[in-house]
């Protein structure tokens, strides 16, 4: 049986990250403080990510993650872009598209923009032996709310 190897990119684009206020007498904000502190929390979970042994290891880390910054609904399809691994930037695939990939056995890369992350949080990648484990991660990850 051919095996196809999946790289799974979760690209945590910036956006909405909490504003800095002045440090006073030249000390950190309180605010800088809570982003860095928050960056650590998030960095941690994304080694988590990196981590998990399969698919549904990796869909529980997500869900947990999704379920740690209590905001699961920016979590929509329009967050993700999906492409041959050999294309060049391109046009968001649609789901069909993906599945179509998925079922022929296609090499993949999938990017999840988050908008609310902070800017400064680098990407995580795993990769899949068997192109259909997949398809449960993006049942997780693009189910519309």
């Amino acid at each position: 049986m051919h095996r196809t190897s999946l790289l799974l990119a979760l690209t945590l684009a910036a956006s909405g990250c909490p504003g800095s206020s002045k440090p006073q007498s030249g000390g950190v904000a309180p605010a800088q403080r809570t982003a860095d502190a928050e960056r650590r929390q998030v960095q941690g979970r994304l080694d988590e990510l990196a981590e998990a042994e399969d698919a549904a290891a990796l869909q529980v880390a997500v869900q947990a993650l999704r379920t740690w910054l209590g905001q699961p609904r920016q979590w929509r399809a329009e967050g993700y872009r999906v492409r041959l691994s050999a294309q060049a930037e391109g046009p968001p695939l649609s789901r069909a598209e993906v599945e179509a990939l998925i079922a022929k056995g296609e090499p993949v890369q999938l990017t999840l923009a988050v908008p609310f992350f902070p800017p400064t949080v680098p990407s995580t990648q795993r990769s899949f032996e068997d192109p259909a484990a997949l398809k449960p991660l993006l049942d997780a990850l693009l189910t519309q709310e």
